[in-house]
């Protein structure tokens, strides 16, 4: 169920949503900002029309998340702060907060990788097989997210006129920072998409998401979540995300393993890391190298190796910093 507003500016926030929506924009996350935003104002009282920067300022601060978290959703709400002020509303975001590097992202290992698909292709999908729901789609999404390195929500953005399959490419049009990217296919891949795209289990047609439901409306990334968290407990994975900064086991970690493996592979190939990354940060679709941060840093247990490289390429370009 969709949340609804209750604060002040419930109705200027649900106006702006829908002006966003109309225009074809991917508002899941603003939405989740907005939510987090809208439940703040009413748990303080606000009843003032307006957003200064000192308010943002301490809903920033009322967060019980990262620096990362809370520079994205400070990033989400932006097109509503425009929108507030082209209506009158008083309304101006402070400064984002600066991420920290020391992101550890959970890798999974060969083995879980091949609990987590075999538990996918094996969980009960519905009365038939080959009924279109998200149970009979979720094994094609993980080895999509793994084989390209996607963003869920790129992914789950997808329809079929952006699949170019006798080339085994694929064409990015909703990508974070409304960026647009070409990414390739392995061969083996491309098959698959080919066979899933004729299986049943989607609808076909150039206009159709490839991951949607009987109507035709694509899967939202919660209802992917809630059935990736069903695989990994009957795949025996917990779900704990331990210590702050660290990332628990998500669909998010399956684009971590991709950056991974694609990092050892180029480096049996000879590839150095000053080719390497810039290939990869483009790759990604990411806007800087310094984004590709993040990926570069895997914890000392599973690629200490890799990680002895890595830190001795990104020594002094990527500073540390303590947001407090």
């Amino acid at each position: 169920m969709r949340y609804e507003f209750a604060s002040i500016l419930k109705n200027e926030f649900q106006e702006h949503l829908a002006l966003r929506i109309a225009s074809g924009r991917d508002s899941e996350p603003e939405q989740c900002a907005m939510t987090n935003l809208d439940r703040f104002l009413v748990s303080k009282g606000i009843s003032k029309k307006a957003l200064p920067e000192s308010l943002l300022v301490e809903w920033l601060a009322d967060m019980d998340a990262k620096a990362q978290t809370r520079r994205w959703r400070l990033q989400a709400i932006s097109p509503l702060i425009k929108y507030l002020t082209s209506i009158g509303i008083e309304a101006s975001l402070p400064e984002k907060p600066r991420a920290s590097s020391e992101y550890v992202p959970y890798i999974f290992s060969a083995d879980e990788l091949s609990r987590i698909m075999d538990a996918a292709d094996n969980r009960r999908q519905g009365r038939y097989n080959t009924e279109i729901n998200a149970a009979a789609q979720l094994p094609f999404l993980l080895r999509l997210l793994y084989g390209c390195g996607l963003r869920a929500g790129e992914a789950l953005s997808l329809k079929w006129a952006d699949i170019d399959i006798e080339n085994s490419v694929i064409h990015i049009r909703s990508a974070k920072n409304d960026k647009q990217r070409i990414v390739p296919m392995s061969r083996s891949l491309g098959d698959l998409c080919k066979r899933y795209r004729y299986s049943g289990l989607t609808y076909s047609s150039d206009e159709n998401y490839l991951f949607s439901n009987r109507k035709g409306n694509r899967y939202c990334l919660n209802r992917m979540w809630v059935l990736f968290s069903d695989v990994l407990k009957t795949a025996g994975i917990e779900l704990v995300r331990g210590q702050i900064g660290k990332r628990g086991p998500c669909l998010h970690c399956l684009r971590h393993l991709f950056v991974l493996r694609s990092f050892s592979k180029m480096e049996a190939e000879g590839y150095t890391f000053e080719e390497a990354v810039p290939y990869l940060s483009t790759y990604l679709g990411h806007e800087s190298i310094m984004e590709t941060d993040k990926y570069l840093r895997f914890s000392h247990e599973i690629c200490e190796d890799a990680y002895g490289l890595i830190e001795a390429y990104t020594q002094g370009i990527f500073p540390e910093v303590i947001y407090e």
